[in-house]
């Protein structure tokens, strides 16, 4: 056996099997890590399908708790009696204001509408010395506008008199008696003017001023008259002094119904949000749990792939497996091979045999890696090495 195996070299092959070793301790490496990352891959997409589940079932006791309280008909029982209870502030404030034109009686009326109407009247009368005024003031602004015209035109006038020589050439300046009698004509007839709309001026506001005088004491009698038909109508008033107390019972009665209808509109505010709310809380339900259905696909995705490169390690480990079992020590290539070397030596071997022994026939049996060798002679009986005669031995030495 050993002198077939240095004849074979079986280093070859003790290379390829350490080798197949080497790789099967690699891939059950690679192999532990991948079944530790689907194990991973596997409880992640178990918390997915948990929190998945949570979602989907908030989302189901959301909109069942949603659809008992039924916030459409809270919105529309506020509405039906807000309603009514405004068409009983409406009714209160119709017997309040019944009860103001009792008080308000037709003599208090005609009294009431004679002092809008001196009120009335007394507004006009500021307005008219309003007016007055203003007039005044565009009289005085358009004489003043006219003298600063005279006063220039003057001016000038009285340059041209001081002045010897010409302002802008320089040039001596001479005069004709007819021009200084001339311009001496028309300065007096400016100063008549000036003196003219001097007394103008003096007319407009002393006429201004009697004016406003006069309607002042106009307003001042207007005022007298109000606070004297004021004095009638209050005493009126003071006369009806148990309707009010009524009006304020209404008034007491209108303040607690609107205390009600505030609480009413809270409710159905507190109904209408959550109507409101709805919508966008189903969607964000719906938007979760197609994430986390996306997620579920994914890491089904990742392990499928996981799973794929699992089974090729798993193959190419096989295969190792195979090629390290194969040229192992109780492997299958190294029987194989002294199997086909012992039926090629049996070939020879019976003819160096005959050389030796008459009538004996050896052969050689593999038995697993261990080589027998099985001596018969033609008589039938088996030998074994051990039991040759001397001589026989001798001969199978030469």
């Amino acid at each position: 056996v050993q002198v077939l195996e240095n004849v074979r070299d079986y280093t070859i092959w003790n290379n390829v099997r350490d080798n197949a070793n080497k790789d099967i301790k690699d891939y059950n490496k690679l192999i532990k890590e991948l079944e530790l990352d689907v194990s991973n891959l596997v409880g992640s997409k178990s918390s997915f399908s948990k929190v998945l589940q949570d979602t989907e079932k908030d989302k189901e006791t959301y909109v069942v708790d949603y659809t008992d309280k039924n916030y459409p008909k809270i919105v529309l029982d506020c509405e039906k009696e807000v309603d009514k209870y405004d068409a009983e502030i409406q009714q209160l404030s119709k017997d309040k204001e019944n009860l103001q034109n009792k008080i308000i009686s037709s003599d208090n009326q005609d009294l009431l509408d004679k002092l809008n109407r001196i009120k009335d009247e007394g507004v006009e009368l500021n307005k008219q010395i309003m007016t007055i005024e203003n007039d005044k003031k565009q009289h005085e602004q358009e004489i003043v506008f006219k003298k600063r015209e005279l006063n220039n035109r003057l001016s000038t006038i009285d340059s041209w008199f001081t002045n010897d020589v010409c302002p802008t050439c320089k040039r001596k300046l001479e005069r004709t008696d007819e021009q200084i009698e001339e311009k001496t004509v028309e300065k007096k007839s400016i100063e008549i003017e000036l003196n003219n709309y001097d007394l103008i001026l003096s007319d407009v506001i002393k006429k201004a001023e009697n004016d406003v005088n006069s309607v002042k004491k106009q307003v001042e009698n207007k005022r007298v008259e109000y606070d004297e038909c004021n004095k009638v109508y209050q005493a009126k008033l003071a006369e009806n002094s148990v309707i009010p107390n009524k009006i304020k019972d209404l008034d007491n009665k209108i303040q607690e119904i609107t205390r009600v209808i505030t609480r009413i509109n809270a409710t159905k505010q507190e109904a209408q949000n959550a109507m409101n709310l709805y919508d966008a809380r189903i969607k964000s339900f719906d938007e979760s749990i197609t994430k986390y259905k996306n997620e579920l696909v994914d890491l089904s995705n990742k392990i499928d792939q996981k799973q794929v490169e699992l089974k090729e390690l798993e193959n190419k480990r096989r295969i190792s497996t195979f090629f390290y079992d194969l040229l192992g020590p109780k492997g299958e290539l190294r029987p194989y091979l002294l199997k086909q070397d012992v039926e090629y030596l049996n070939k020879f071997i019976q003819h160096y045999i005959n050389t030796f022994f008459i009538g004996t026939s050896v052969n050689l049996k593999l038995d697993g890696n261990t080589i027998k060798i099985e001596i018969k002679t033609n008589d039938g009986i088996e030998k074994s090495v051990s039991s040759l005669s001397g001589g026989e031995i001798g001969r199978a030495h030469v």
